[in-house]
């Protein structure tokens, strides 16, 4: 007999009923707590400031304009730590 479970899923809507992140993991690979929070504070992040979080990004740190001018303007301001 075949055995059926479900998969380790995370998905995240905003108020607005978009699916903004959706993470799905085979078996063996657990969910990690800290990313999901993290992504959630990235999206309400998003929502208050209007400007977009880079890979890594953590709560209280600052995003960017998703413009050519803002885009290079945070590599500017962050090449030695990137």
């Amino acid at each position: 007999s075949e055995n059926h479970v479900a998969y380790r899923a995370s998905i995240i809507i905003d108020k607005n009923r978009k699916v903004c992140a959706k993470h799905v993991n085979d078996l063996p690979v657990g969910r990690n707590i800290d990313e999901i929070v993290r992504t959630i504070q990235a999206i309400q992040y998003h929502e208050k400031h209007g400007e977009v979080c880079q890979a890594g990004w953590q709560d209280g740190r600052s995003g960017f304009q998703a413009d050519q001018e803002g885009i290079s303007s945070f590599l500017t301001a962050h090449a030695e730590a990137l």
